[in-house]
Order: C-alpha cells, then sequence, then structure tokens
C-alpha cells in the first residue's frame, strides 16, 4: 500500500502548527 501523500502533507502541516506554537 503506497503513502499517501495528502495524508503526509497534513501532517506536515500538523507539526508545523504545533512547532510554531511553541516559543
Amino acid at each position: 500500500m503506497p503513502i499517501n501523500t495528502a495524508v503526509l502533507c497534513q501532517l506536515e502541516s500538523l507539526v508545523s502548527s504545533i512547532a510554531a506554537i511553541k516559543p
């Protein structure tokens, strides 16, 4: 089963969002 790039993009966006909240 190939990895869904949409999921990876969404996950990366979430991680980036969390990182932006941290000081």
